[in-house]
């Protein structure tokens, strides 16, 4: 399964960031955007799930025009500076992920919702924490039990935009591996970061963006950093 961007125009309030892209991302890949502050990499992201409206071009799943289908339900979305939930546990958060707004009153998860739950949490090594407050968690196993929502939820794409400066190196590299090891599973993985040295390691494909363009590039990747922060495009 693919999303394709067709001369898209993205940005706030009509007001264009980015135009005239093209791109597209495919199950089975671990793609990254990079870019500095303010490039639109959030905006794209936000884009894809409707939160903001696509001021100019297309959006594709598999050949088929948005205007036909409702390309947010394949996508699970994790934002970037979530609050911590208050007063409950990981394996009730992670059961909210199969949250039904059918017979909301007496809603309760079923066997397979369980199983989709409980897999998330074993894939993401968070299955231990099943009855731990998600507050008295370390930043890193709080960032694998949002990742065990977002997996729980079985949409074929998922979209992260991450903040993960404040984890130590080895937290990092262990997120990016399972980002990696996820995205095998015939999910398309978009994740966009600014760190660069895991995204050369771990990424399939990488969205550059600069000076308001849009660049695609594939393994291998050379020096992400110097060419990202030189004068050349």
């Amino acid at each position: 399964m693919k999303i394709c961007i067709k001369n898209g125009s993205f940005g706030y309030n009509k007001i264009e960031l980015l135009n005239s892209i093209n791109f597209d991302i495919s199950t089975g890949e671990f793609t990254c955007i990079i870019g500095s502050n303010g490039s639109g990499k959030s905006t794209i992201l936000k884009t894809l799930t409707k939160e903001l409206n696509l001021i100019n071009g297309e959006i594709y799943l598999d050949d088929i025009s948005d205007n036909n289908l409702s390309i947010e339900k394949n996508i699970s979305y994790l934002p970037a500076g979530l609050q911590d939930p208050l007063h409950i546990t990981v394996a009730e958060l992670a059961n909210l992920s199969r949250f039904s707004m059918t017979n909301l009153s007496n809603w309760k998860p079923s066997k397979i919702d369980i199983a989709k739950v409980n897999n998330s949490l074993v894939k993401c090594n968070v299955k231990q924490f099943s009855n731990t407050l998600f507050t008295n968690l370390s930043s890193g196993e709080k960032q694998r039990v949002w990742l065990a929502f977002c997996i729980a939820q079985d949409k074929r794409f998922i979209l992260l935009d991450e903040s993960l400066s404040n984890l130590d190196y080895q937290t990092r590299k262990t997120f990016f591996n399972m980002l990696k090891d996820i995205s095998r599973n015939n999910i398309g993985i978009l994740l966009a970061t600014h760190d660069l040295d895991m995204v050369e390691k771990f990424a399939d494909r990488v969205i550059v963006i600069k000076n308001n363009s849009l660049i695609k590039l594939t393994k291998p990747f050379i020096n992400l950093n110097q060419y990202l922060y030189s004068n050349q495009i």
